[in-house]
């Protein structure tokens, strides 16, 4: 069975206040031609970048129904992504 990956729901982790990437992911993923993306508000955590990070996917892990696609606003994709 193929899978049309931009037929999938993505998700993707972005701090308040980064408009310049949260800009920059959306354009490149609806360029890629995603229909479903969402920006997940990532979670600042007291004990640094690592755990809030960590937290933010747990969180969209425990809210998203699969099949469903995680990416952070630092992500870089081509149009050869499978």
């Amino acid at each position: 069975m193929k899978l049309n990956l931009t037929d999938i729901p993505v998700y993707y982790i972005n701090l308040d206040g980064q408009d310049e990437k949260r800009k920059r992911t959306e354009t490149m993923l609806k360029q890629i031609g995603f229909k479903f993306v969402e920006r997940f508000s990532a979670i600042k955590h007291e004990a640094g970048r690592i755990i809030g990070c960590a937290r933010s996917h747990y969180e969209i892990l425990n809210k998203a129904q699969p099949p469903f696609i995680i990416l952070e606003d630092d992500c870089s994709l081509n149009r050869e992504f499978d």
